[in-house]
């Protein structure tokens, strides 16, 4: 028999840009494009899982339909990393989207350009990793030029939303020969420390035991709403050196670990109702998960759980 599998719900991903040329000497601004949506590449879902992923912004000529396959801009023309104005925020209410935004600020100078995206490195280096690309269209939707002057700064803010599942997720799992239903729910939605801080700046790749971002908790209380903390009951907590990653696949969207519970974790209470994953620490948060096992887990010191764990990631598609 294999080692078991859970599998959290995938949040989903969005991104909008809006550009503004800004006076040098007055720093008075004209809005060139208001907020637009934008194209994540396939590369740029592959990219979340390093680091950096929109450190550069981009700025070009093309005209072409951004396609999911694109690894660059059509034509670009500059690039800059000056960013600023790191911020992020959550919508409070359904669907509790949490946003990183940030603003890219490129030097003086006149120029026209009908395409702008993010990526990790300068649009001259050849192994960039495109992550978002867009036609820059007008209030209508139409593809459309803009043009910065000679005493103008080009600057683009680009911000990214996830979006919580907010449904639950029931499955099965095999411990032993004993076979146990759970559910899955997110939880803390309106919280940007808790769904957004991975998304600052140039963005953050998560992995299960990068750094120790993630912690595991048990626990003896059931759950509670997706906008709730998770808190009481708690049997202690797992992680860094009990998490292992398990190399990334291509295409696959998602980050798997291998997860053991010892032999010494979680036996204040003799079982295991409900798990719960959230960052460690102060940075990095992407996402937390409770799951409620039915019937209850036993644990004690004879007793050590391993199981593989899976978060994944997709565009966001509203319902």
């Amino acid at each position: 028999m294999g080692i078991p599998h859970i599998q959290l719900p995938p949040s989903g991903m969005a991104g909008e840009y809006r550009i503004v040329a800004r006076k040098a000497d007055s720093g008075e601004e004209r809005v060139l494009a208001d907020w637009f949506s934008n194209l994540i590449t396939d590369i740029g879902l592959n990219s979340i899982v390093n680091n950096g992923w929109k450190n550069w912004c981009h700025v070009g000529t093309g005209t072409n339909t951004p396609i999911e396959a694109d690894s660059s801009l059509q034509t670009p023309v500059a690039s800059t990393s000056a960013k600023s104005n790191s911020v992020v925020s959550n919508a409070g209410a359904p669907s509790y989207y949490s946003q990183a935004s940030i603003d890219y600020t490129f030097p003086v100078g006149a120029g026209t350009y009908t395409e702008v995206g993010v990526s990790n490195k300068a649009h001259t280096d050849g192994t960039q990793l495109m992550f978002s690309r867009a036609r820059i269209v007008d209030g209508s939707g139409n593809p459309t030029s803009i043009t910065v002057l000679a005493d103008e700064f080009l600057v683009v803010t680009y911000r990214i939303r996830i979006y919580p599942p907010l449904t639950d997720v029931s499955g099965t799992i095999s411990i032993g020969s004993d076979v146990y239903n759970y559910t899955i729910r997110a939880a803390n939605v309106a919280s940007t420390s808790a769904w957004a801080e991975t998304f600052r700046s140039g963005g953050t790749g998560f992995a299960f035991n990068l750094g120790g971002y993630l912690w595991l908790s048990g626990s003896s209380s059931g759950l509670v709403s997706i906008t709730g903390n998770l808190s009481g009951g708690g049997l202690g907590n797992t992680q860094a050196n009990d998490f292992t990653n398990i190399a990334y696949v291509p295409d696959s969207y998602q980050v798997l670990g291998t997860v053991l519970v010892a032999f010494s974790a979680f036996n204040s209470a003799g079982f295991i109702r409900r798990l719960y994953w959230r960052k460690l620490g102060t940075g990095h948060g992407w996402g937390q998960y409770q799951l409620q096992f039915f019937p209850d887990v036993p644990k004690n010191v004879n007793i050590q759980l391993t199981f593989t764990l899976g978060m994944g990631w997709s565009r966001y598609v509203a319902p």
